[in-house]
């Protein structure tokens, strides 16, 4: 079983989310007992984030979805793919200064009692901050726990998390890598607010950086609340498909189709 890490984009900038696609595929001969998902949320996936000083910093779930645990037979050749979307770890952030950092990932589960591990790594640039207003909102967004609860669960009672998160979406700079953040939460019902899917869809547009796995929740999401029959379609279409197109390395934006 090989596992491939591969960052989203090579460079991202100081205070943004680095996204990460994950690969597992099959190189035997014969089916092998493989986790259900990838999802950071079956506590099947762990990891770190080692800076240049050589100092590692953890990565694991913060809720653990029971539901998404579980194996399935892979046969051979095929692949199954997840991807990760990284801020902070048990330690803090992640990812707290400009630099080159090395991100690697560990799937492990049990066949029959006995231990499977699976690891790969990658690495990615995290660029400084541009200007005085960009190094303010990635101080915010750095020094703010609740920025990554309100990444991992949405809903609206993560105060300081989501006003974190809206001093992000002011920046140029940032607000591509948070800007499906925010539409996430908008578009999930919580308590009594309903599904806004009008404002998500008004946060998404060609700018705008998502992982694959994003990119398929938001679908999953214009299904399972598209009561708003003008912006649902609108929702869909700007989560359409990504594009490619950063010479550096892979840009993924939307596009409408």
């Amino acid at each position: 079983l090989e596992l491939k890490v591969t960052a989203l984009l090579n460079a991202v900038p100081i205070g943004a989310p680095v996204r990460v696609n994950l690969t597992l595929t099959n190189t035997a001969n014969e089916p092998l007992p493989v986790p259900v998902s990838l999802s950071l949320k079956t506590g099947q996936i762990t990891g770190q984030v080692i800076d240049q000083a050589g100092t590692a910093r953890p990565f694991s779930t913060v809720v653990r979805h029971l539901d998404e645990t579980g194996l399935r037979m892979l046969e051979p050749g095929r692949s199954i793919s997840h991807s990760l979307t990284l801020l902070r770890g048990s330690q803090g952030a992640l990812f707290p200064s400009s630099g080159i950092y090395r991100i690697v990932v560990s799937a492990t589960w049990d066949v029959n009692s006995y231990p499977v591990r699976a690891a790969g790594e990658t690495i990615v640039m995290v660029t400084p901050a541009v200007d005085a207003a960009h190094a303010e909102a990635a101080l915010k967004i750095l020094s703010s726990p609740d920025a990554l609860l309100t990444l991992a669960l949405g809903g609206d009672h993560l105060e300081e998390g989501i006003a974190a998160i809206h001093i992000a979406l002011k920046h140029p700079v940032l607000r591509p890598h948070f800007a499906y953040i925010e539409a996430k939460r908008l578009a999930q019902r919580f308590g009594k607010r309903k599904a806004n899917l009008q404002a998500a869809s008004e946060l998404i547009d060609e700018s705008t950086v998502m992982s694959p796995a994003e990119i398929k929740k938001a679908s999953t999401l214009v299904k399972s609340e598209g009561t708003d029959r003008a912006a649902g379609p609108v929702l869909a279409a700007r989560t359409g498909r990504a594009s490619a197109d950063r010479a550096a390395g892979h840009r993924h934006g939307l596009r409408a189709p």
